[in-house]
C-alpha cells in the first residue's frame, strides 16, 4: 500500500486534488474531494500519485516542452 489515510493525491491524468480515506482492498483506494459538492470514489492505486510527485511530473513535462521548442526553432534556421 503506497498511501495512507490523509495523504493528498491526484490522478496521473490530472483532475482534482483528493484525500485518501482508506483502502478498500490491496489496490483500491477510497478518496474524497470537494468542488461545489463533496465527492467520494474508488480508484486503482496505480492511477494515483502523491501531489508532490505530480507537481514534479508537470515541471519535467514543461521543461521537455521548452527544450523541444528550442530545438525546433534552431532547426528552422
Amino acid at each position: 500500500m503506497r498511501f495512507k489515510p490523509g495523504d493528498l493525491v491526484i490522478k496521473i491524468s490530472g483532475g482534482n486534488k483528493m484525500r485518501v480515506v482508506d483502502y478498500i482492498d490491496d489496490v483500491t483506494v477510497d478518496c474524497i474531494w470537494a468542488t461545489e459538492d463533496i465527492h467520494e470514489a474508488n480508484f486503482n492505486e496505480n492511477d494515483l500519485v502523491p501531489i508532490s510527485e505530480y507537481k514534479l511530473m508537470l515541471i519535467t513535462e514543461q521543461r521537455d516542452d521548452l527544450i523541444d521548442n528550442i530545438l525546433n526553432e534552431k532547426r528552422d534556421f
